[in-house]
């Protein structure tokens, strides 16, 4: 069976991802120096802004508990001062 008798998952998955990239790649088109860094450069942005939004995530969740803890402990102090005679 020849190599270009079938297509993997991997080739499905990297077309979807860049169409452009794997007809690039398909017919051995080599990147330049220039576009190699660009490439990488840009790979390091989307890694410092995935690491941003994973951040903004985490505490998107740890907001509402932040909120809560705030709401009870406020609830405590005011309950102390009326018991105490404040």
């Amino acid at each position: 069976m020849n190599r270009r008798d079938y297509i993997s998952a991997s080739e499905v998955g990297e077309y979807f991802y860049c169409q452009r990239a794997w007809w690039y790649r398909l017919r051995g088109v080599k990147r330049t120096d220039q576009e190699q860094e660009r490439l990488q450069a840009g790979a390091e942005h989307h890694e410092t802004f995935h690491g941003e939004m994973d951040r903004s995530q985490r505490l998107k969740r740890l907001a509402p508990w932040l909120l809560i803890s705030a709401a009870a402990l406020l609830l405590l102090y005011l309950l102390l001062q009326l018991i105490g005679g404040g």
